[in-house]
């Protein structure tokens, strides 16, 4: 209990909030790239004309580390605020798709794509840019709407609920924009543990999910997703009754399959992209032979090595069908 805490309260000190009045974050708008030398084309939102104009300042970048160059030729722009550079990480999109209703193909990179997003800045107030330090460099990868500094209900307050009714930590991980904590339900069914895992990120929608989850040895299945976004505009009181209601019929619906191993690992191979499908297969060569369906099913769901963490909900969800179904929450 003791590490959780430890650990949240690490994770909430790896990346920093800054309020900034919109209207003065300058744009910078990538020109060009030549030779590692990276040449940007200043917007001030408080000095807009209306259209790209000469007497607007060019600011030419020398001596950036590779991740940087790459940075910027991805998302094709940076934030000048307070006179200091701020690369931005393309997971910004994902809030900035939240503050201004922006898809992915309306921010391609272009000049006129960045005069807009400086019109769009000029008629906001304020945001709350959330960044972290890679080597020198500030890096965004977040704009929220709020301070999120006095949130009712977040990853660690729900957790501790769990844990006050006899659940325990079974285990967490975390990164700078990423926490993920699993939390052992007092049951279990058929021979599954019964898991609540809560993740919760800073990126994006400022968004909580819960997962119902069915562990047995390493192997670990989802039946079911509950996701909660702007979590600064809810309380736990609002979020207990969904997450149990998540849980509750999680377990009234957990069936195992009656399927044979042949079919357990023909349908948990068509979860995986097709580069994966052989490293499933080398992976299930441990475990035979394999005439047990109880045995088929958590070798499949202890392969780890699905992709990112979109790839990984999406596999340990399909899994869910060999365990009564996933519920829509």
């Amino acid at each position: 209990m003791n590490k959780f805490k430890t650990a949240w309260d690490d994770y909430n000190k790896s990346s920093y909030k800054k309020k900034v009045l919109m209207d003065q974050v300058s744009i910078l708008s990538v020109k060009k790239i030549n030779d590692g030398v990276v040449y940007l084309y200043e917007i001030s939102p408080m000095l807009l004309r209306g259209y790209p104009y000469e007497e607007e300042k060019t600011w030419k970048v020398s001596d950036l580390p590779g991740w940087a160059i790459r940075m910027l030729s991805i998302t094709g722009f940076a934030f000048r605020i307070e006179k200091k550079l701020y690369l931005v990480d393309e997971l910004t999109f994902r809030s900035l798709n939240d503050l201004f209703g922006w898809t992915r193909n309306a921010s391609e990179p272009s000049i006129w794509r960045d005069f807009h997003l400086a019109q769009l800045f000029k008629e906001r107030d304020y945001a709350y840019i959330l960044y972290t330090m890679k080597d020198k460099y500030k890096v965004v990868s977040a704009i929220h709407k709020t301070a999120l500094d006095a949130i009712s209900g977040d990853l660690y307050q729900v957790a501790e609920h769990y844990l006050e009714e006899g659940a325990e930590v079974a285990d967490f991980f975390y990164n700078d924009i990423r926490f993920q904590v699993e939390i052992a339900l007092p049951r279990e069914k058929n021979g599954w543990k019964q898991e609540l895992v809560i993740r919760d990120s800073c990126v994006g929608r400022e968004s909580l999910t819960f997962i119902n989850a069915w562990r047995k040895e390493d192997a670990l299945i989802y039946t079911g997703v509950l996701k909660q976004k702007h979590r600064s505009e809810t309380s736990l009181e609002e979020l207990v009754p969904g997450i149990n209601e998540l849980i509750n019929s999680c377990y009234k619906k957990m069936e195992v399959t009656g399927l044979s191993p042949k079919e357990i690992l023909q349908e948990a191979s068509s979860y995986v992209g097709i580069r994966k499908k052989n490293a499933l297969s080398c992976f299930m060569g441990q475990f035979f032979p394999m005439d047990d369906p109880e045995r088929a099913l958590v070798a499949v769901a202890s392969f780890k090595g699905v992709g990112n963490e979109t790839q990984e909900i999406t596999y340990r969800k399909g899994l869910g069908n060999f365990l009564g179904g996933v519920v829509n929450a």
